[in-house]
């Protein structure tokens, strides 16, 4: 049986066996709070109580994205936390704010590499064994490589083309991969500084929306 995890923004948790998901639910639905950030604590506890488990049952545990901005925003979680409460308007923003932000963008666009996986693999750990985990394997998944595995496996089709489109993830905001015998393999990559997400959040953040 597999948990899968994101710990960004709009967090949840999912648990699979097989090719079956048995059960997913994502943090905002427990905490009330649109698009949660951070690590799905109460997802991760629904999941189990759903299928009825320990997390000493879990055989692994799959954890997406490992570059150093989403690295940085698990050891401190308040810069993620932070940015969340001036996107929606229940924070002042201030006078650094502007650099802050052009900051972030050029940090978003690096790529995952063995400091920040390792980081990112410690930070998990100890994570999961406050949650009582011991004795899984922890699997660290691409970015882009989750969204086409979600697209490939639940299309029901044995071969396909298929394409990833997002904000940013691993240092990409988009890719090309074939599916084809229970395979994805990869054709092309989009850099990050493309992105036609973060282009959408700059259009929105000029026009004042949150």
């Amino acid at each position: 049986m597999v948990l899968g995890i994101w710990d960004g923004h709009d967090a949840g948790a999912a648990l699979v066996e097989g090719d079956e998901i048995l059960v997913a639910i994502n943090e905002e639905r427990l905490t009330r709070r649109k698009l949660e950030v951070g690590f799905p604590l109460l997802a991760v506890e629904a999941c189990l109580k759903a299928a009825g488990i320990a997390p000493g049952e879990i055989a692994t545990v799959a954890v997406s994205t490992t570059d150093p901005a989403k690295t940085l925003t698990r050891l401190c979680p308040g810069l993620k936390e932070q940015y969340y409460l001036i996107r929606r308007r229940k924070l002042a923003p201030r006078r650094a704010d502007p650099f802050k932000k052009a900051f972030k963008y050029r940090f978003t666009e690096l790529g995952s590499n063995s400091l920040s996986r390792t980081l990112s693999r410690l930070h998990l750990k100890r994570r999961l064994k406050a949650l009582g985990f011991a004795g899984y394997r922890l699997e660290l998944v691409d970015h882009h490589g989750a969204h086409a595995a979600a697209a490939a496996l639940c299309s029901g089709f044995p071969e396909a083309l298929v394409l990833t489109l997002d904000g940013v993830g691993d240092g990409l905001c988009g890719s090309i991969r074939t599916w084809g015998g229970g395979e994805l393999t990869p054709v092309a990559a989009l850099p990050s500084g493309r992105s036609l997400g973060i282009f959408f959040e700059h259009v929105t953040n000029l026009m004042n929306m949150r």
